[in-house]
């Protein structure tokens, strides 16, 4: 079941409020490798129950004639037998999936939209997020009561500057995503995962009517980061192509 209901407290050419919450409950089935896998890096685990979800958030979206736009977000999500990967032995490595028995995760969201002129406009996003295992009976320490849910960052957030010109546009994207906890899963130690800061850069420029040419330079500060502990973040790159657009 999911319910919502949104109230509209004003609405005119200047200004726009409206208000709204929700809230809901529903189960995700483990799937077929989490349940029957056979490798030991993933063994399966027949026994998972389904994992349970009850979520609620409330808000606001707020227009300040056509230049601002700002939405708020308060959300709060209860988890019941989360599944999650537990290692069983590291010499061998044996790996399997678990019920934990509660997990929750609360936070903020906000997001605004800046459109001083036509031509120019710009976007910031920014969650702070706090999760907690509340009830566990897992014997792995990562999987512990009070433990942080891995690869959660307690903040994140970007900020696009977007400007248009007569036959292109060209948009400029920081990235910043906060420390989370996380693990090497070989028994070394490390627990946590430091933050990064992200720079991505696009352009796209109109060469007719039907074919535009674009380009993303990624990572421009060529930063050394990890989204998941163990995997390096890939370095600057840069992408060229070519779209063709259906004649009207």
């Amino acid at each position: 079941p999911h319910g919502s209901v949104a109230w509209i407290a004003s609405r005119d050419a200047d200004f726009d409020l409206t208000l709204r919450a929700s809230g809901g409950a529903g189960i995700k089935a483990p799937s077929f490798f989490e349940s029957y896998g056979t490798s030991s890096f993933a063994l399966g685990n027949p026994d998972l129950e389904p994992e349970r979800a009850r979520t609620y958030d409330g808000g606001f979206d707020l227009r300040f004639r056509e230049s601002f736009r700002l939405q708020a977000t308060y959300f709060r999500h209860q988890y019941l037998d989360q599944i999650a990967y537990r290692i069983v032995s590291f010499s061998p490595f044996i790996g399997t999936y678990e019920n934990l028995g509660e997990t929750r995760a609360r936070g903020v969201e906000f997001s605004s939209e800046w459109r001083p002129t036509a031509s120019f406009r710009l976007v910031s996003n920014y969650t702070f997020q706090d999760s907690e295992i509340v009830a566990s009976t897992s014997t792995d320490p990562l999987l512990g009561v009070s433990k942080e849910l891995l690869r959660r960052p307690r903040h994140q957030g970007s900020v696009t500057a977007e400007a248009t010109f007569a036959r292109g546009t060209f948009a400029a994207t920081l990235l910043r995503a906060g420390r989370r906890a996380d693990s090497d899963f070989l028994g070394i130690g490390l627990e946590e995962n430091a933050g990064f800061t992200r720079v991505d850069l696009r352009a796209a420029f109109r060469l007719s009517a039907q074919v535009r040419l674009l380009a993303a330079l990624e990572n421009a500060g060529n930063t050394d980061y990890q989204e998941v502990l163990g995997f390096a973040g890939l370095p600057r790159r840069l992408r060229v192509s070519v779209a063709f657009d259906r004649a009207r």
